[in-house]
């Protein structure tokens, strides 16, 4: 057979092998700019529910205020869930850093042996958190961080009868939200399931301050006051939906 003929064979040869070539290198592809694309997505915005348990650890004292001496007692936490809102990027290869927005609703907490909660009204976090990522596979990675932030409590039921009568007495009483600070450690999982998608789960422990009324009158000569702050321990557990930009 000729050479002529021997080189349009093996042309017509590899010219019926491109398609297959080129289906073939297709899932490669596919998978290379999968990769490529979840490696570009370095910041995320998730939205959670956290469901949690509080300590609490009640410290109040008054002087001529018609009670009198000190409250201290303990007790725990009414309710169970609170949402969170989170905005988190990579700062560094395994480093995650964000802010989150956690909403409590109406707080209240129970004295023990006392039947009737107490309600204090609407309780927001607002917190940085630092994470050391580890990745375990492709779309799984475990972190351990802490978060750190401000509490800020806007007066409702029982708290805001209690001011409202303060003043009455012409006590000195602050307006607006009464303040706190959270600090703690967390530990957890996040799973990718779809490139811009991923669940996460994570565990976390919280201290917490809040300081609701530290007041003081003079009336007839005698002075009176009035304090009231709360200390939490809360143990929490939460999961999230999370996207990925």
């Amino acid at each position: 057979m000729p050479a002529r003929d021997h080189f349009a064979q093996r042309l017509l040869a590899i010219v019926l092998a491109l398609p297959l070539l080129a289906a073939l290198a297709q899932p490669a592809a596919a998978d290379a700019d999968k990769a490529k694309d979840a490696s570009a997505r370095d910041s995320s915005l998730s939205l959670g529910l956290d469901a949690y348990s509080d300590d609490v650890s009640q410290s109040l004292e008054q002087v001529n205020t018609g009670g009198g001496g000190r409250g201290d007692a303990e007790g725990s936490s009414e309710d169970l869930f609170a949402g969170h809102l989170a905005l988190r990027t990579l700062f560094a290869p395994k480093i995650r850093v964000g802010g989150l927005l956690r909403y409590y609703g109406d707080y209240r907490y129970t004295i023990d042996n006392d039947r009737d909660p107490r309600s204090l009204g609407q309780l927001l976090e607002l917190t940085g958190q630092g994470e050391y990522v580890l990745g375990i596979t492709d779309d799984l990675d475990a972190h351990i961080g802490a978060e750190l932030g401000l509490a800020l409590l806007f007066p409702g039921g029982d708290l805001k009868s209690r001011l409202d009568a303060l003043d009455a007495m012409d006590f000195s009483t602050l307006p607006g939200p009464r303040l706190g600070y959270v600090i703690g450690p967390q530990a957890g999982v996040q799973y990718r399931f779809l490139p811009w998608l991923a669940l996460r789960g994570e565990l976390g422990l919280l201290w917490q301050q809040l300081f609701l009324i530290d007041s003081s009158a003079e009336r007839g000569g005698l002075e009176g006051s009035f304090s009231w702050r709360l200390d939490l321990i809360r143990l929490r557990l939460g999961a999230a939906l999370v996207l990925l930009f």
